[in-house]
């Protein structure tokens, strides 16, 4: 007796003091036990009054809350470094799990660690679970155990079941399920779960859970820039849920029935009511249907009919894995808060992106994951980036997507994109500068085979005319800026050619255009109107490399001034290039033959001096009316070359070869008209004149070398 008597007075001393406390607590940053009285009438078997256990594990911080609690401490499982407590018993039972403001790094891992073992354990009255935003309350019981060794060890759940009627649940204080009822039955081999990351801590896990109850009607809002805003209304649905999950596998059986009222209110403010049916269903697949009916007036429909050939889930985060495995019809209007999936799974080409928020409407079939002819996806509007060629292009869009099939049975997917309101960037990166805005692109894409072989069955095509360039000066870093180069005006530029899957031109023209543009060529200062049309064909993918066999540029209402000042105006002249090479790049390498026809020869000796340095019959050279002129021109860098040059009508001749590199200039000049001739040589500001024997001094020179 004296013992017991001992014992009832230590015991309950310990209980009812801050004694019990401060030996539990040892860790009070990690884990807490914390009671407002208790007594102990048999040794070891314990009874607790507005327990709490409290713990913080990484940025996790848990509590439980029992208005009553006992059980019965085993001493010899102190021995072996084991909390065991059997027979467990409480009741008017909480729980909150939620994200903590801190981390709290977990103790290192230690093989002898201590271990807490809840074997039979019994709770009624459980009223309350919180996780994060999500409130469930009902009432009912919770039976089971549990086992887990601290610093890192294993830990397992015997079979354990949760049961609650009158079941609430709420997110952010939205009711969005009501007098339901829930049976949860679950248990969990003994694992390292801090080895498990994510999703893969349902690995060991088996059990089932049973859900049903009334659910309220949504109400969703939708909006121009982002998915619609969803929110409770009046009205009432249902939801019926089983599920049973063996690790990564769905059990047979397992089902899923929704049907809730919709009230959808569009973007111009009007009302819609509709209904949401849902139906999921589990055999050796999953079977799924979604259907929101369609009405004239409603901007989101939904009718899908979906079978996704496995009941296994991808704990590893991989969900694109099921796709390959999905077969079906997908019919529906939706906005979605991105729409970067759709270059991913109907394009696949690293310099087209489709991103931003829109609303898709969409009739897809689908087969063994890939779209089927007869496919279709149309976007109103969508934020669209290109790169091409070293030029940056973005601006808003309408995509319209079809699948189709080749004469050899192949899959083929094409998009239209029409861009009403687009901007070109000088450079690849979002913040290069805008040089040119338009409101009538087209990008046509179309794509043979399977998506891994996309690149290698792409064809493209982009056109737009008439880009507004506020600054053709923009362009000077493609030319021999000293000797080539635009001053101001603005000007238009057009386009029409084929793309490649890197966003290379494979062929096509590029049009550029300005009305009384100033340019400065060599060291002459000309406003004209020019129009330039470049026509492309790709020779070299690696070197950049095109031939630009056709190229053709005219020049109108041209004026300009000689060395000595003497103005010409009303010149023009047109330029082919019948056969010529380019490599793209900064700036530009170019060679090639050509032939222009001109009013006068009068600027082809200004570039080798003004009129005052020839004699005076050059004039009437010049008034001899239109010439015709064949060489052959090549810029370099900073260098033109123009060698050699051919000029005549039935009145003159013309030879000239000129080198014009950085602000040096050489060359040489032959000219005759009549009986009358001369030759000239520059070397820079100096003129050497020939005019005896003329014709054998310019013949006998040496072949002029770039």
């Amino acid at each position: 007796m004296l013992a017991y008597a001992g014992y009832l007075l230590v015991g309950n001393v310990f209980l009812n003091t801050g004694i019990g406390e401060w030996v539990v607590n040892r860790k009070p940053d990690r884990f807490q036990l914390q009671w407002s009285h208790g007594y102990t009438l048999w040794p070891l078997r314990m009874h607790l009054r507005d327990a709490s256990a409290i713990g913080h594990y990484k940025r996790v911080r848990w509590q439980v809350n029992a208005g009553r609690a006992e059980g019965t401490l085993s001493a010899l499982a102190l021995f072996k470094k084991q909390i065991r407590i059997s027979e467990l018993s409480a009741s008017d039972v909480d729980a909150t799990v939620a994200r903590g403001a801190t981390s709290m790094d977990p103790a290192p891992p230690a093989a002898n660690a201590w271990a807490v073992v809840m074997d039979a354990v019994q709770a009624s009255g459980v009223r309350r679970v919180q996780a994060g935003d999500w409130l469930l309350t009902g009432k009912g019981t919770l039976r089971g155990g549990f086992d887990k060794h601290f610093r890192g060890g294993a830990m397992a759940i015997a079979p354990s079941q949760l049961t609650l009627s009158g079941v609430t649940l709420q997110h952010k204080g939205q009711v969005v399920l009501d007098d339901g009822e829930l049976d949860l039955q679950m248990s969990m081999a003994r694992t390292r779960t801090s080895a498990l990351p994510g999703m893969r801590k349902l690995e060991p896990i088996s059990g089932r859970l049973k859900l049903r109850g009334t659910t309220p009607a949504v109400k969703a809002v939708a909006l121009a820039d982002a998915p619609p805003r969803l929110s409770t209304g009046t009205g009432h649905g249902q939801l019926r849920l089983d599920v049973g999950l063996d690790g990564a596998v769905l059990r047979p059986g397992s089902l899923l029935s929704l049907n809730v009222p919709w009230q959808l209110t569009d973007t111009l403010g009007g009302t819609h009511r509709n209904t949401l049916l849902v139906d999921a269903r589990v055999d050796r697949q999953l079977q799924f249907t979604a259907r929101l009916p369609r009405s004239a007036e409603a901007e989101l429909y939904l009718d899908a009919d979906m079978r996704i050939a496995s009941n296994r889930l991808p704990l590893d985060g991989q969900w694109q894995a099921l796709l390959p495995l999905a077969s079906g019809k997908l019919q529906g209007s939706w906005q979605f808060v991105s729409l970067r999936w759709l270059d991913e799974m109907f394009v696949a080409a690293p310099w087209i992106s489709l991103d931003g928020a829109g609303r898709v409407d969409a009739d897809l079939q689908l087969r063994d994951g890939k779209p089927v002819a007869g496919s279709r996806v149309d976007v109103p509007d969508i934020g669209v980036q290109a790169l091409v060629m070293g030029n940056r292009i973005n601006g808003r869009a309408q995509a319209h997507v079809t699948l189709e099939r080749a004469a050899d049975d192949t899959p083929v997917t094409r998009m239209e994109v029409s861009m009403k309101d687009y901007a070109m960037q000088a450079g690849s990166q979002p913040d290069s500068p805008v040089y040119a805005r338009g409101n009538n692109m087209r990008m046509s894409v179309l794509v043979g085979g399977k998506v891994r072989d996309f690149r290698d069955n792409f064809q493209a095509r982009l056109q737009f005319t008439d880009a507004r360039v506020p600054a053709l000066s923009i362009y000077n870093r493609y030319l021999p800026q000293q000797q080539l180069r635009f001053v101001d005006g603005a000007g238009k530029v057009s386009a029409d050619v084929s793309l490649d899957g890197s966003g290379g031109i494979g062929s096509g023209w590029l049009r550029v255009a300005g009305s009384q543009t100033a340019l400065e060529v060599a060291g002459l200062r000309m406003r004209a109107d020019i129009d330039l049309t470049t026509r492309l064909q790709r020779a070299d993918l690696k070197q950049r490399s095109f031939v630009l066999d056709g190229t053709r540029m005219s020049i109108k209402r041209a004026a300009f001034s000689e060395a000595g000042g003497q103005r010409h105006q009303g010149w023009w002249a047109t330029l082919l290039l019948p056969k010529a090479r380019m490599h793209w790049q900064q700036p530009l390498d170019m060679s090639g033959s050509a032939q222009i026809k001109m009013k006068d020869v009068s600027l082809v000796l200004a570039l080798f001096s003004g009129k005052r340095d020839f004699p005076g019959w050059i004039d009437r050279l010049i008034n001899a009316g239109q010439a015709q002129v064949e060489g052959r021109v090549r810029w370099d860098g900073d260098t033109l070359i123009m060698a050699p040059l051919k000029a005549n009508n039935q009145r003159f001749e013309l030879e000239a070869n000129l080198r014009l590199r950085g602000k040096s200039r050489q060359g040489r000049l032959f000219a005759k008209w009549g009986v009358l001739s001369m030759g000239m040589e520059v070397r820079d500001q100096q003129h050497t004149l020939h005019l005896v024997r003329a014709r054998r001094w310019y013949d006998a020179q040496p072949p002029f070398r770039p």
